[in-house]
């Protein structure tokens, strides 16, 4: 698949994503508020007629898929040998992390003030649905990009600091943008089954609802 598929309209992986409809909405939800594709659901139909079939035995064939989404993310990540970790949610990843970690010794944990403050976060409620994965010892992300024009340019997800986070969050959302925010920090999250026209239509309605009196 070339990138360029993903940024003209229609997009190419829109259509794998249909029960979510982002075709039609302007879905800007980060992280694990994203759009889950078509086939998420098929998985989990096949993994409820497996329990049916298997009962207590479900947990070798559930290993073996385990291990066929590792090899996936392997594959993606060009890393043949990369040690891939599996989790239902960033708390259980988190805490596996920890758990493993000289908690005694005091060790230096040193984390970004990005997407919501994470791994402070999970020290006290849970994470958010889904599946989760890290990449053991992995190199380390890109760094996001600045402006507005990240969202269109570089498809970056994006943390805006307002301490009107919510009333913005609101104000998109009345204009068929969403979105999600956690006390001062709003996230817009472009996900790959978004094109660049709907990119630009929620930074346009993004600008409106700045130039709109608060309330």
């Amino acid at each position: 698949m070339e990138p360029s598929s993903l940024y003209r309209t229609p997009n190419a992986l829109a259509p794998h994503y249909s029960r979510f409809r982002v075709a039609e909405r302007l879905l800007l939800t980060g992280h694990s508020h994203q759009a889950w594709p078509d086939v998420g659901f098929e998985a989990q139909q096949q993994a409820w007629l497996d329990a049916a079939d298997l009962v207590d035995e479900k947990w070798q064939k559930a290993g073996e898929v385990a291990e066929r989404v590792r090899g996936g993310w392997r594959r993606l990540l060009n890393d043949a040998g990369g040690d891939i970790a599996l989790g239902g949610n960033t708390h259980e990843l988190v805490t596996r992390l920890l758990s493993a970690r000289p908690l005694r010794e005091r060790p230096r944990l040193v984390t970004t003030d990005g997407e919501f403050h994470t791994i402070r976060r999970q020290m006290d409620r849970l994470a958010e649905e889904g599946l989760e994965i890290v990449r053991v010892a992995g190199r380390p992300a890109a760094t996001v990009a600045g402006r507005l024009a990240a969202i269109v340019d570089d498809r970056t997800a994006c943390a805006l600091i307002s301490s009107v986070a919510s009333r913005i969050h609101h104000a998109l959302r009345e204009r068929g943008v969403v979105t999600d925010f956690r006390g001062d920090v709003l996230r817009l999250g472009p996900a790959p089954y978004l094109p660049d026209d709907q990119l630009r239509d929620a930074v346009s309605r993004l600008g409106e609802a700045l130039r709109s009196p608060s309330r």
